[in-house]
């Protein structure tokens, strides 16, 4: 038999209840199988404690007198048959067998639920740390975007700023903002750049829009977004197809508009 057959008779073995060649067997792989042997050790602990799971019971005094008369009368009325074979396996044992191993699976049991528990748990704790991680990726590439787009507008405020035909422009209030003031600088080949200050707060529903006033008409030279204190930056590549004339920034609807239609806010002449 090989070492999984005889590992499966250590319980029976452990409650004497083997036949004789059986038990040889099992007693030659005791022998030379430390595992089996610690199991074997298990299993009698555990037999031991079956002898004290009944209460002891007291028979009364006549009934030994009852037996023996029983049986004179049955020897004597009726011939004896021949003795049946004893039965190799007693049921008796194969329970106390079942117990025991129903014990050792329940406690296997546990012992896996407790590590499948564990497991769980680290799997919860990777998904969270991953969660975090992707969170602070997302986190990183925003602020890489940002950089990138200061970078691009840092190198062209320079550009702008070094290029020879570069002329400054500067926009004052009107009306409609008196405090504030402007300041553009401007290159026909290269693009603009527009400083502001002191603008009035707009409502969500409208924007400062910049003009490069030419002889052909207006044209966008982008939004501008003020900060609480009603300074605003604009950089922008845009140039105009003709010299410019003036310079103007007006109120109008969200979003922009192609040509001007609302107040104007800051002008400046060439």
């Amino acid at each position: 038999m090989q070492h999984d057959d005889l590992r499966e008779l250590v319980a029976l073995y452990a409650l004497d209840a083997l036949p004789d060649a059986e038990r040889a067997a099992v007693e030659r792989h005791l022998d030379v199988c430390p595992e089996c042997t610690g199991e074997l050790a298990a299993f009698r602990a555990a037999a031991a404690e079956l002898a004290y799971t009944a209460p002891p019971r007291t028979a009364p005094a006549a009934l030994r007198t009852r037996v023996l008369a029983a049986i004179d009368r049955e020897a004597s009325a009726t011939p004896v048959p021949a003795a049946a074979p004893r039965p190799a396996w007693n049921p008796w044992w194969l329970a106390a067998a079942a117990i025991l191993a129903a014990v050792l699976v329940g406690g296997y049991a546990l012992a896996l639920r407790a590590h499948v528990n564990f497991l769980d748990q680290e799997l919860r704790e990777a998904r969270a740390q991953a969660e975090t991680a992707q969170r602070q990726l997302v986190d990183l590439r925003s602020q890489l975007t940002r950089t990138e787009v200061q970078l691009q507008r840092v190198g062209l405020t320079t550009t702008i700023l070094s290029s020879p035909d570069v002329i400054q422009v500067d926009l004052k209030g009107q009306p409609a903002a008196p405090a504030a003031a402007g300041r553009a600088f401007y290159s026909g080949t290269r693009g603009t750049i527009f400083t502001a200050t002191a603008l009035p707060p707009l409502p969500s529903s409208q924007v400062y829009q910049l003009w490069i006033v030419t002889a052909a008409g207006p044209l966008s030279a982008g939004l501008l977004s003020p900060d609480p204190q009603g300074s605003a930056l604009v950089v922008a590549g845009t140039t105009a197809p003709q010299p410019p004339a003036a310079f103007a920034v007006t109120v109008e609807p969200a979003g922009g508009v192609p040509a001007p239609t609302g107040a104007r806010v800051l002008v400046g002449g060439v």
